[in-house]
């Protein structure tokens, strides 16, 4: 894993701390989406997780951005997961003959 200077200066400001990241990418969900790994922990994550013994509250919202398979680009805490979903991109309309 490589964090970024951007990232590096996101979580900083965010104050959300390199272990609390580890934990993300290790027990996260991932999402593709615009080209990027989204790997975030959810409600759904912290309760799975809780039956396995490990405390993933301080993770709640935490996404983790990721391209090319390891460089951490950005760091950032929403409770809401709706943006990560998909797009439906809408068929092309065919023309009346």
């Amino acid at each position: 894993m490589v964090i970024s200077t951007h990232a590096q200066r996101r979580m900083q400001g965010r104050a959300i701390r390199l272990r609390v990241v580890q934990k993300v990418l290790q027990y996260g969900r991932i999402v593709h989406n615009r080209g990027a790994e989204f790997i975030v922990v959810g409600r759904r994550e912290i309760r799975e997780a809780r039956k396995y013994g490990v405390d993933l509250s301080e993770c709640a919202g935490v996404h983790v951005v990721v391209i090319n398979g390891g460089l951490v680009t950005t760091v950032y805490r929403n409770q809401c997961l709706r943006g990560l979903k998909p797009r439906r991109r809408r068929g092309r309309r065919r023309r009346a003959a």
